[in-house]
């Protein structure tokens, strides 16, 4: 793991994921953990040559990687509200389906695929709705705040001006389609760039670590669909989204041949968001 601060480690080599440990003083806390056992064992061993043992850990969201993670760990989770709620509402349907999701992902690249025999996932002792803050010798501000899901949370280091964003901060461009408010998302991420919180070092959910700026291509493309929609709201008799779905297509998606499956998901996320502008207003 890498050293991104006094006592503050990152590791982004575990498939698909960041994952973090924090040493407080008495104790440490991870954010996020390996979903593969293996990984896991060397991830465990990392922790334990830092010397403090492990309190508790975080989940940013209920991504799958991130939940079967938790499977491993053994200590008190700590996650927002909407990651608490799919982990009670699905129950043990929930572990099938992350053993499906990681098996179907992984096992055609010949990595190996997880056993069926799992205990279920555990649910969170701490429920974020608002911040708290995990008081040691170097406090740790858990915060609940818009994302592309329902139970983003981020971690907040003041002492060492550390961010850890969790999915807050995507190096990729989501349609949109399963964002829960896709304008508190861009405030938020406005927020990030005009300094708010004050951070020095940016660990985004997945990709390289950076500062506040690892979040400008992100910020930049919801801007620009913010500013389609914006422009979409004054035609008459109605906006034409699928032209504002091949703007956004063409100008941030490079990937070929996704075409018209892609087209529908910028198109429905788009829709989502013109009902949310046309509330607000």
């Amino acid at each position: 793991m890498n050293e991104v601060a006094p006592g503050v480690y990152v590791s982004s080599v575990y498939p698909g994921i960041n994952v973090g440990l924090v040493v407080t003083g008495r104790w440490m806390v991870a954010i996020d953990a390996p979903p593969f056992p293996s990984d896991h064992q060397a991830w465990r061993k990392t922790a334990r040559a830092l010397g403090r043992p492990l309190r508790y850990l975080v989940l940013t969201d209920a991504h799958p990687d991130r939940l079967l993670g938790a499977l491993w760990v053994g200590v008190p989770l700590i996650a927002g509200r909407g990651t608490w709620q799919t982990i009670r509402e699905r129950g043990d349907g929930l572990l099938q389906a992350l053993v499906e999701d990681w098996n179907r992902r992984h096992a055609a690249q010949g990595k190996p695929i997880l056993p069926p025999d799992l205990e279920s996932v555990p649910l969170p002792e701490l429920v974020v709705e608002g911040r708290i803050t995990l008081e040691d010798e170097i406090p740790v501000n858990v915060e609940s705040v818009p994302g592309p899901s329902a139970g983003n949370v981020w971690v907040w280091l003041p002492s060492q001006r550390v961010l850890f964003a969790g999915d807050v901060v995507l190096h990729s461009y989501p349609p949109l389609a399963e964002v829960p408010s896709p304008t508190r998302w861009l405030e938020v991420l406005d927020r990030l760039e005009g300094g708010t919180p004050p951070a020095r070092v940016v660990v985004p959910g997945r990709g390289p670590v950076g500062g506040p700026e690892v979040a400008a291509p992100l910020t930049g493309y919801l801007r620009s669909a913010y500013q389609y929609l914006q422009a979409a709201l004054a035609e008459i008799p109605s906006p034409n989204l699928t032209v504002v779905a091949e703007a956004l297509a063409q100008r941030f998606f490079s990937s070929e041949g996704e075409g018209e499956p892609l087209l529908l998901q910028i198109r429905t996320g788009l829709e989502r968001w013109l009902e949310e502008l046309k509330a607000l207003e």
